[in-house]
């Protein structure tokens, strides 16, 4: 609507539309373009800084290595103590294991012997000394070289001594000959009864002439009656029934109280071989132990009994190996630890075997 200049009243105008100006974009930011000096520059200064950082981190370890490059014999301060265990925890049972050798070192002979002997020196040996990754490992070697060079060989021995002790055993066994078992029963009348028994002789080692003790145990008392083959054999049923005398009659319950046993003392076969029980004693008890149970301990009994009384078991080689890696490690250190627990009566530094 607007005013008409020729008739003084209120018409429609058409009015020419106008388009709104575009609103600027939003410029982009751009960093200015460094010149081949500058960067140049950059580049200088962090060379600086990277070597100033590595500069530092030298000087800190140089310093440390200065202040634990002084004898062992001399203690350290407070807070060289502290700053040390900051960096490395297990730093403090280390400087525990120094003061405790320390104690032992007082003459004047050992602290000249071991006064070159520096923290910086000990901590890199103790670290070896008292690992036990590292000893185990010494260990499992030293025990497969243990089978391979030193077993292996034996057990041809080993075989040898057994084959003989076993071709005496089997010839001197006497059950391998001849056999004995008792029968039970009862002998006598209706007011007499008395202890009765039978011999079964099985003889298939053609022994001729047998001496045995027939044994009788338990009860309140014991019985030992002496035996021969021909006697035995004479007893052989129970129509020719061996007794005891009236001392043992109306006993009704002898035999529940009482065992019976042959004992063969000895026997003397065909071309008059005799072949005796004690025969047995001259086995040495490593043997029967050995052929009883065939494990490692046995084993090692065998061997120090009957061959070789110096040869060392498996577990004493490998430790044996183990000190001496030790000791070619660091001879002075190693003889310092040893000397020290020799006096102390125990393990003052902890060890990794």
């Amino acid at each position: 609507m607007a005013d008409c200049p020729y008739c003084s009243q209120r018409a429609f105008v058409d009015r020419p539309e106008v388009e709104p100006e575009p609103e600027p974009e939003a410029s982009q930011f751009e960093m200015p373009s460094l010149s081949p000096k500058a960067k140049k520059g950059i580049i200088i200064g962090m060379v600086v800084a990277a070597v100033l950082i590595v500069i530092v981190l030298i000087w800190q370890f140089v310093a440390g290595m200065l202040v634990l490059n002084k004898s062992i014999l001399e203690p350290l301060d407070d807070k060289t103590v502290i700053s040390e265990i900051q960096k490395d925890p297990t730093f403090a049972d280390f400087y525990d294991n120094v003061c405790a050798l320390r104690e032992y070192i007082i003459s004047e002979e050992d602290r000249a012997k071991y006064e070159d002997i520096t923290y910086n020196d000990f901590r890199d040996y103790y670290d070896t000394y008292s690992s036990e990754l590292y000893c185990n490992d010494v260990r499992q070697k030293a025990e497969a070289e243990y089978d391979e060079t030193m077993m292996a060989p034996m057990q041809v021995r080993i075989d040898s001594v057994k084959h003989v002790w076993e071709t005496f055993i089997d010839e001197h066994n006497i059950e391998k000959y001849i056999t004995v078992t008792t029968h039970n029963m009862f002998y006598g009348h209706t007011y007499e009864y008395h202890p009765a028994w039978y011999y079964i002789v099985n003889n298939p080692g053609g022994v001729v002439d047998c001496e045995a003790d027939v044994e009788f145990s338990g009860g309140w008392d014991s019985v030992t009656l002496k035996a021969t083959l021909s006697e035995m054999k004479a007893s052989n049923s129970a129509d020719n029934l061996t007794y005891l005398t009236s001392k043992y009659a109306y006993d009704d319950n002898y035999w529940d109280n009482h065992n019976v046993t042959v004992n063969i003392k000895s026997i003397t076969l065909r071309g008059g071989t005799v072949i005796k029980s004690t025969d047995m004693e001259q086995v040495p008890q490593a043997v029967t132990m050995f052929m009883s149970e065939d494990n490692e301990y046995s084993r090692q009994y065998l061997i120090n009994e009957t061959i070789d009384p110096n040869f060392p078991n498996k577990q004493a080689y490998a430790l044996e190996a183990v000190k001496q890696n030790l000791k070619e490690k660091d001879e002075h250190c190693y003889e310092l630890i040893e000397r020290v627990d020799m006096a102390a009566g125990y393990p003052i530094v902890r060890r990794g075997f």
